[in-house]
């Protein structure tokens, strides 16, 4: 299976980025190298604890090197390839991060910082909701935004990602999770039904004036 993914992400890649980039079927790779890392990490215990208790070095180094694998594949990947060959990068980064453990010298020194937890307990709403901004923002001023534009967009994402965090993940995760499931379940049918009219109707063209709509039709 890992195989599989991997490969079908190379071939796709190239002729069918988007493809490659959102089918789970072209990132499930990554998904088995995380696994890989829990199975790893129960085996006997813990499996990275009792291999290298003794070297602190060698964690540092893990952590270190993991932390380099992320900023070149940030810097020097081809967004127009991605995920391809280059996701090995970020992939094998993380897993070594974590590898480390929490008393390496990287993880303990940077990650472990408080600032750094609070933006990890949020990195999920953040990652939801920092997209979808960005492209409405860029929608409503109808040109590239500006620095000043995407930092006030990115900090807008903080404060949303905060507040999902609070008033809707932490509900889900910790307290009676019996009452949310009537809700969830109607509010993702209801997501579902208007993503179809909407996929349906070429973005609700109908909305639109005539004018508008020879526009859209010509080719």
């Amino acid at each position: 299976m890992f195989l599989g993914s991997f490969l079908l992400n190379i071939v796709l890649v190239y002729d069918r980025p988007a493809a490659a980039f959102y089918l789970p079927f072209t990132r499930f790779w990554e998904l088995m190298i995380g696994c890989l890392l829990a199975f790893l990490a129960k085996l006997k215990g813990n499996y990275f604890t009792e291999a290298y208790k003794d070297m602190s070095c060698s964690r540092g180094a893990f952590s270190w090197v993991g932390a380099t694998m992320l900023v070149v594949a940030l810097v020097f990947s081809d967004k127009d390839a991605f995920p391809g060959w280059q996701a090995l990068l970020p992939t094998i980064g993380v897993f070594l991060i974590i590898a480390a453990g929490p008393d390496a010298s990287f993880n303990s020194k940077l990650l472990a910082n408080r600032a750094m937890v609070k933006i990890g307990l949020i990195s999920y709403p953040l990652y939801l909701w920092h997209w979808p901004l960005l492209v409405f923002a860029r929608l409503y001023k109808d040109e590239p935004l500006t620095i000043g534009d995407r930092t006030l967009v990115i900090l807008l994402s903080v404060i949303m990602a905060g507040l999902t965090y609070k008033f809707i993940e932490r509900p889900i995760r910790f307290e009676s999770k019996k009452k949310l499931i009537k809700p969830l379940c109607y509010t993702m049918l209801v997501v579902g039904v208007v993503s179809v009219l909407v996929f349906k109707t070429r973005g609700l063209i109908f909305m639109y004036p005539a004018e508008i709509r020879e526009i859209a039709e010509f080719k």
